[in-house]
């Protein structure tokens, strides 16, 4: 199990005020490669976290306690970049990842899995961002978007149980899909985001797709543009936005930026962030008014010439002016490179609560009318003493304890007892407790002293 290569950040950030920007936190809540969250439809304690090499983080305390669950062999080098947690049976879950061939599902909440979708051929099935959603109106089906190999789009009637291939995005319209959205007022009104910045459609399903304009044009973007993310209102569906990433350093001038249809996405028009990569974008419903999220992004160069890492904002007024929250508290990740990426921005109806993925780690956003936490925090007390922390099992199982600053310096550990007394000098403010009871699994806390 990769638990230092997988340490990140765990610090409390309070906002510099600046005009306009009300007082906010980004709470940490998981440490490590966060590539996407899915929340139980049912129950919005229990929280789902695409890791890497087939680690999927689970939560069953709103984020205070995690548990890893191995969907297949640690030693892999893929990212789980989309989950979904049925609404019918929240016991399923679907996976799909980067580098991870296929679909993988669990009908024991976890506990087991199977592969779901392969390809007769062997070939790569391989899913680059959130490219699986559910049908508003049929919450049993889903639909994929393949990002290798064959620009596949499938269809599932059973929650993920089966699939069939429902049609394929001509290679001339766009040679690898990226995520697919649905629109909310329509089961029939698909929209995939590929490459070259290619917004295309579907009216039935998804057995055939056509080209949507942008800015007017069929080739407003370069062909390394992405477009990772696509999202439409749950209030006014013929409103939407999308995101541009840049992948090339050369290709930066008129490249980038935030997409918007007013249209129900006939035509999208670029409103905002020219030259600029990014990769999330979220609606937040806030009383009478829809805010809109977006999250940077950038490949892995060092030094960086693609503006994007660590840039968050927020619109407010339907996308005319946005909010500076870059606050979050970025480190470098195992690999040295401060690629402060933002991967998902996602809003749970449910609690109330937004969540940031990052590869920081999970955050989750606290304003002054943030919902509270609850749920089973698995039996774990983690408490602060004068010399340090007090961590035990309620129920008496021994364990042993280790505690490690965000950057995966060991420095304290208790072992084969049920009470643990743990001294830390004063200068670790803020840690990550790693607790390994003698049976059952690992549990994962961060402490702020």
């Amino acid at each position: 199990m990769k638990v230092l290569c997988v340490l990140a950040m765990a610090v409390v950030s309070m906002s510099v005020l600046h005009a306009q920007v009300p007082p906010h936190t980004w709470r940490p809540l998981m440490p490590g490669l966060a590539y996407t969250i899915r929340v139980n439809p049912l129950d919005a304690n229990k929280l789902y976290v695409g890791n890497w090499s087939n680690q999927l983080y689970r939560s069953f305390d709103a984020g205070r306690t995690w548990t890893i669950v191995a969907l297949g062999d640690l030693s892999a080098g893929n990212h789980l970049t989309t989950v979904h947690v049925c609404h019918n049976d929240t016991n399923v879950i679907v996976v799909g990842g980067y580098v991870m061939d296929g679909v993988m599902r669990s009908a024991d909440g976890g506990k087991t899995w199977t592969r779901v979708l392969s390809d007769s051929l062997n070939r790569r099935i391989w899913f680059i961002s959130e490219a699986i959603v559910d049908d508003p109106h049929e919450t049993n089906t889903l639909y994929a978007a393949r990002g290798a190999t064959i620009n596949e789009v499938y269809r599932s009637q059973d929650c993920g149980a089966t699939w069939k291939v429902m049609g394929v995005v001509s290679d001339t319209i766009t040679t690898i899909l990226h995520t697919i959205a649905i629109r909310p007022d329509s089961s029939n009104i698909l929209f995939i985001g590929g490459q070259a910045g290619v917004i295309a459609r579907s009216d039935d399903s998804g057995k055939t797709w056509r080209q949507v304009p942008i800015n007017g044009s069929y080739k407003f973007f370069t062909s390394d543009a992405e477009i990772p993310k696509i999202a439409f209102s749950p209030r006014t569906p013929g409103l939407g936005y999308a995101i541009i990433t840049i992948s090339d350093p050369k290709n930066i001038k008129g490249n980038g930026g935030t997409l918007r249809t007013t249209d129900g996405g006939a035509t999208w028009n670029r409103i905002a962030h020219a030259d600029t990569s990014l990769w999330a974008v979220e609606y937040h419903p806030v009383g009478d008014r829809e805010d809109i999220w977006v999250g940077g992004f950038r490949t892995f160069t060092l030094p960086t010439l693609i503006k994007g890492d660590s840039i968050v904002r927020r619109s407010t007024d339907n996308g005319q002016t946005w909010l500076n929250y870059d606050d979050v508290p970025w480190i470098p990740d195992e690999f040295g490179d401060v690629s402060a990426n933002v991967w998902v921005i996602k809003y749970d109806t449910l609690s109330g609560r937004l969540y940031l993925t990052t590869e920081a780690g999970l955050f989750l956003l606290e304003e002054p009318t943030s919902v509270a936490q609850g749920g089973d925090d698995m039996g774990l007390d983690v408490l602060s003493t004068d010399a340090g922390m007090h961590v035990r099992l309620r129920d008496g199982r021994e364990c042993n304890v280790d505690v490690y600053t965000y950057s995966g310096e060991l420095v304290a550990s208790s072992s084969r007892a049920c009470d643990h007394n743990v001294s830390i000098l004063d200068r670790h403010r803020i840690l990550l407790v790693r607790v390994v009871p003698d049976s059952g699994p690992a549990l994962f806390r961060v402490f702020a002293r």
